[in-house]
């Protein structure tokens, strides 16, 4: 009981956190390039951890950019990565908040493009949302890999 009232808690601070911060607004799109480099952190995450998984960037509207299926990925995981990254960006929050609210709350699993499972981030810079990652195929690293690849993000255009 008491693990639960502390997991409860801390999902209760985390959305409350989020809910408190600025709200992000949409900057002009992530570049293929840009795509391809923070992909290429994902892929070598990935490896470090010994896991196959498919990477999917998506830019500030929504629409896909960059996907890569590594060799022995689930075939699953070419639908869940763009999906995870897309319900990032268009709910302006990481996909694994989704999760953590849904404990409490499952109505919003109702709304559209919702995924409540780790592995969507948003690629943010200088304040403004320029896309998002998702990353799947490996449920326990997913959540790892894509801020990882997210962090990857270099300031400034390119």
């Amino acid at each position: 009981m008491r693990s639960f009232t502390v997991l409860f808690f801390a999902a209760t601070l985390a959305t409350a956190a989020w809910a408190q911060s600025p709200p992000l607004t949409y900057g002009p799109p992530v570049t293929l390039d840009e795509a391809r480099q923070i992909a290429s952190v994902a892929e070598t995450e990935a490896k470090t951890r010994h896991v196959a998984v498919t990477i999917a960037i998506v830019d500030s509207g929504g629409a896909l950019v960059f996907e890569q299926r590594m060799d022995g990925a689930t075939l699953a995981s070419a639908d869940t990565a763009p999906a995870k990254a897309k319900s990032a960006v268009m709910w302006k929050r990481p996909t694994s908040l989704w999760l953590e609210s849904a404990k409490t709350n499952p109505a919003p699993l109702s709304f559209p493009h919702v995924v409540a499972s780790p592995g969507g981030e948003l690629l943010v810079r200088d304040g403004r949302i320029v896309g998002a990652v998702g990353v799947g195929g490996s449920p326990q690293n997913e959540g790892d890999i894509a801020k990882r690849a997210a962090t990857s993000l270099k300031p400034g255009p390119q």
